[in-house]
C-alpha cells in the first residue's frame, strides 16, 4: 500500500497495529478467513505480546481446518498470558475438534475457574461432558447454550420437586425441529409427577406432537396457550430440571405413528416409482450456508451404488440440480422427495414406510426414531453429545448404526463399514426370499 509525498515519489501508507488488527476483523465478518489469518499474523509479528490477534489467527486457521497450527498459536498466546479465558476456551474448543475431550473438559473447567458464568464455555463443556455420559455436570452446563441466552422468556430454571400434582405447566419448544423431537423424550416425567401440560410446539410439529398422550394441550403461539398457567419452563432444560426423579437416565424417544390415509397414498406412490426396498438418503444437515453435518456426496454414491432398491432423496432444499448430480453419480434415477420436508405429517407417513434411511443426523433421524424403527446415521466428526463420543451405536437411539467419520482416514471407514453392513442386510434379505 502506497502513498505519494510532496516530491513526487511514492512512499509506503504505515499502518498501525490496531489498523491492521480492524482490517482482520472486516475481512472476518466477510468470511475471508485466509486474508483474516494473514492480517492477524502481520498484527502478532508487530506485536510480539498481543494476545487478542493471536486468538483471532487461531480462530481463522481452525476454520480453515488448521487445526494443529491453530492450537500452537492458541499455545503461544498463553505463554504471553496463562489466564487469559479467551485463550483456554479457544484452546478447549480445538481440543474437543479433535477429539481429545478430557483435555478440552479439563480446559474448559479451567476457564470457569476464572470465569464461572463464561456462557460460551459452559456451553462447550456441556458437550464435551455429554459425549462422556457425564449427564449430571453436562445437563447443568447446558442450561448456558445459545437458544435461551435470546429467548426473552422467563424461564424458571431450577429443579423441580418430584410431586408436581396441581401445577399447570407450558413447556416451550428449543433450539431446532429435531432438537424439540428429542428432548420431548423427558415431558413424560412432568406428566408421571402430576402436572397439567401445555406445549408451545414450533407450528410444523404441532400436528404431530398434539397425539402424543402425555400433552393436555398443544399451542404455537402465546394467543393459543389456555389461561391459568404458571411456570414456563424450556423442553432444553428437562434433563436438568428433571434430573432428580427417579427416571431412567436415557428415556426413549417419543412415539409418533403417522395418518393412516397418509400412508396409503404414499404407499401407492412408491410402488408406481420402482421396486423396493426403498432407500431414504441425506447428505447434509439443514441449508446451504449452515452446513454443521455433512458427507461428500460422491463417497455416500459410491456405496449405494452398489446397493439394489429404489432410492429416495430427502434433502431438504437441495441447490439447484444437486439431486441430478447425485443421481448420475449412483447411476440409476434418484427421487426427490425432499418437499415433504416442509410437510412433517407426509414425511413421517414416508418414513414408516422406508427399508432403510441413511445420511448425517437431521429431523428426519429424530422421527425415524420416534415410528420405533432403525436408521444408519452417518456422524461427522467430533460426533454431536446425542451420538457419544465412540462407538457403533448411541444410548439415546437404540437399534440405530451409527458410522463414524475419522480423524485419520476421513469418512474411508465409515463408508467400508456401511457397504459391509448393507451386503449384508442384502444377503438376509435374499436368503429369507
Amino acid at each position: 500500500m502506497t502513498d505519494t509525498s510532496p516530491s513526487g515519489a511514492p512512499q509506503p501508507i504505515r499502518l498501525s497495529p490496531a489498523q491492521v488488527y480492524a482490517m482482520a476483523a472486516l475481512h472476518r465478518s466477510e468470511r475471508r478467513w485466509p486474508q483474516a489469518a494473514a492480517l492477524y499474523r502481520a498484527v502478532a509479528t508487530l506485536d510480539p505480546t498481543a494476545v487478542e490477534p493471536r486468538l483471532g489467527l487461531a480462530q481463522m486457521l481452525n476454520v480453515q481446518g488448521l487445526c494443529q497450527e491453530a492450537a500452537a498459536v492458541l499455545e503461544r498466546a498463553l505463554a504471553i498470558d496463562p489466564s487469559n479465558g479467551a485463550g483456554l476456551h479457544a484452546l478447549a474448543v480445538a481440543a474437543h475438534s479433535k477429539g481429545l475431550l478430557d483435555l478440552s473438559i479439563l480446559l474448559g473447567k479451567r476457564v470457569l475457574a476464572l470465569e464461572p458464568e463464561n456462557p460460551n464455555t459452559r456451553y462447550s463443556l456441556a458437550h464435551a461432558l455429554l459425549c462422556q455420559g457425564r449427564l449430571a455436570e453436562g445437563w447443568a452446563h447446558y442450561l448456558a447454550r445459545p437458544s435461551t441466552r435470546l429467548d426473552p422468556n422467563p424461564f424458571d430454571r431450577r429443579p423441580l420437586p418430584r410431586d408436581l400434582q396441581g401445577r399447570r405447566l407450558l413447556v416451550m419448544a428449543d433450539q431446532g425441529l429435531g432438537d424439540e423431537i428429542f428432548f420431548l423424550r423427558f415431558v413424560p416425567r412432568l406428566k408421571e409427577a402430576g402436572a397439567w401440560i401445555t406445549y408451545r410446539a414450533h407450528p410444523k410439529i404441532a400436528g404431530l406432537v398434539a397425539r402424543l398422550p402425555f400433552l393436555d394441550h398443544v399451542s404455537t403461539c402465546a394467543a393459543e396457550d389456555p389461561p391459568g398457567l404458571g411456570t414456563l419452563l424450556s423442553v432444553g432444560d428437562l434433563p436438568h430440571l428433571t434430573a432428580a426423579f427417579a427416571e431412567p437416565d436415557h428415556p426413549l424417544s417419543i412415539r409418533l405413528f403417522p395418518l393412516v390415509d397418509r400412508v396409503a397414498s404414499l404407499r401407492a406412490r412408491l410402488s408406481a416409482l420402482g421396486p423396493p426396498p426403498y432407500i431414504g438418503v441425506t447428505w447434509r444437515a439443514g441449508v446451504i450456508d449452515m452446513l454443521d453435518k455433512r458427507i461428500p456426496c460422491e463417497a455416500l454414491a459410491a456405496v449405494l451404488a452398489e446397493t439394489p432398491g429404489t432410492i429416495l432423496s430427502l434433502q431438504r432444499q437441495p441447490e439447484m440440480g444437486e439431486v441430478a448430480a447425485f443421481a448420475q453419480l449412483v447411476g440409476r434415477s434418484v427421487v426427490d422427495f425432499g418437499a415433504l420436508n416442509e410437510d412433517l405429517e407426509e414425511m413421517l407417513a414416508l418414513l414408516a414406510l422406508l427399508e432403510e434411511v441413511i445420511g448425517v443426523s437431521n429431523t428426519n433421524t429424530h422421527l425415524r426414531a420416534a415410528l420405533g424403527l432403525n436408521a444408519r446415521v452417518l456422524v461427522p466428526f467430533p460426533a454431536e453429545f446425542r451420538w457419544l463420543g465412540d462407538g457403533p451405536h448411541s444410548v439415546w437411539f437404540p437399534g440405530f448404526t451409527v458410522y463414524r467419520q475419522r480423524s485419520d482416514d476421513g469418512w474411508t471407514t465409515a463408508l467400508e463399514h456401511l457397504r459391509s453392513d448393507l451386503r449384508t442386510e442384502q444377503h438376509r434379505e435374499g436368503g429369507a426370499s
